[in-house]
């Protein structure tokens, strides 16, 4: 039952979770995009992406706003798996080897890439191919040479879903000047595959960073970086870096996933399609009010000073707080609880609590998935 007080109480709980967070996080990503600026003689546009850049994009505009900080920023629709199939035709052999998994041939291209079994056969894979075993990263090689051999439309299926794609980046800016990513963590991924899709080094800088988001990076891969960066991996145990899964819930937009990019004859000349919402979701109203609430206190924060918020000792209470709210599910609001779930199909985990389901299910995914 909703009362006053439970909304209250779901209102507090996102502003001490998140505004702290995001005010030295944004703090910092200022720094970067003068830095970015003096290094291009241009100003970046920042793009705040997945699902949590809608919220991020607000809270943003707010933090800049009461600080008079004129910075271009706007969200972009991107996930991995949209991105990831957008590439997979040209580096499929490269991907699949920084994968784990385990299942049929159908069943990956249904779980990674999010294609069905009609668009499978559309492209020329037979049943019996459709129904083979894979485990990945061992059988990336044979993926590889059978999509080559055995499905002679995939090209073809993605060549217009790419120019789709490509077009929505050009109508955003995403090839006017220089580009810096934003997005809560953790490894980068998105950033690496639309360098891939575009050809285009852009930098990023995030909130929570695996040891993946830096490692293994070069001139043309364009700067990753985060606030807390080299967290390791999830599922060995970092608390910090394994509790913010429930991020992706309280910065959550109304929709599921982009699980596809459709060309279309009519303006604007593509459709996106998105997977199954999840409850947080379904349950968008309530996420709402909290995420309004730390818009409204991001503004009433203007009188903090930029040097403060970018404090090692700002960043350690940061750090400490959000041990302390996120670790402990005790902590948090009923309703924050009930409304609690995330999308882990890329994981192969399906919708999952990240409370309670993070750091065994998290362990299986991330042992080769580098991408």
């Amino acid at each position: 039952m909703l009362t006053d007080e439970s909304l209250q109480d779901l209102e507090n709980y996102f502003v001490f979770s998140l505004s702290p967070l995001l005010n030295t996080w944004f703090a910092a990503l200022t720094v970067q995009a003068e830095l970015l600026s003096d290094k291009t003689g241009e100003q970046p546009t920042i793009f705040f992406i997945s699902r949590e850049g809608q919220f991020l994009s607000r809270a943003f505009a707010a933090f800049c706003r009461t600080r008079r900080l004129s910075l271009r920023s706007r969200p972009l629709i991107a996930s991995r798996t949209l991105l990831m199939k957008l590439v997979f035709a040209e580096a499929s052999a490269d991907l699949a080897e920084r994968l784990t998994y385990r299942g049929s041939f159908a069943g990956f291209f249904s779980d990674r890439l999010s294609m069905t079994s009609d668009q499978l056969a559309g492209i020329g894979v037979t049943p019996a191919i459709a129904l083979g075993d894979l485990t990945l990263p061992r059988d990336s090689a044979w993926l590889a040479h059978m999509l080559e051999k055995q499905a002679p439309g995939f090209r073809d299926f993605l060549k217009g879903r790419r120019e789709a794609y490509c077009t929505y980046l050009r109508e955003s800016g995403y090839f006017n000047g220089p580009r810096l990513i934003a997005d809560v963590g953790y490894s980068g991924t998105i950033q690496k595959l639309l360098l891939r899709l575009t050809g285009l080094p852009s930098a990023g800088y995030y909130c929570i960073g695996t040891n993946a988001l830096t490692d293994e990076q070069s001139a043309a891969d364009g700067n990753r970086d985060a606030l807390f960066a080299r967290q390791g991996k999830f599922g060995d145990g970092n608390p910090l870096l394994d509790s913010t899964l429930i991020f992706e819930v309280l910065m959550s937009a109304d929709y599921g996933q982009v699980d596809d990019i459709v060309p279309m004859a009519s303006a604007p000349g593509y459709r996106f399609e998105f997977g199954a919402k999840s409850r947080s979701q379904h349950l968008f109203p309530l996420l709402s009010l909290g995420q309004d609430a730390v818009c409204r206190e991001i503004e009433r924060s203007g009188d903090i000073e930029l040097r403060d918020l970018l404090s090692d000792d700002y960043k350690e209470n940061v750090r400490v707080l959000l041990l302390a709210l996120l670790g402990n599910r005790q902590l948090a609001p009923a309703l924050v609880q009930q409304i609690s779930q995330v999308d882990d199909r890329m994981g192969g985990e399906g919708f999952i609590n990240p409370w309670t389901a993070l750091p065994p299910l998290r362990r299986k995914r991330v042992v080769g998935d580098k991408a």
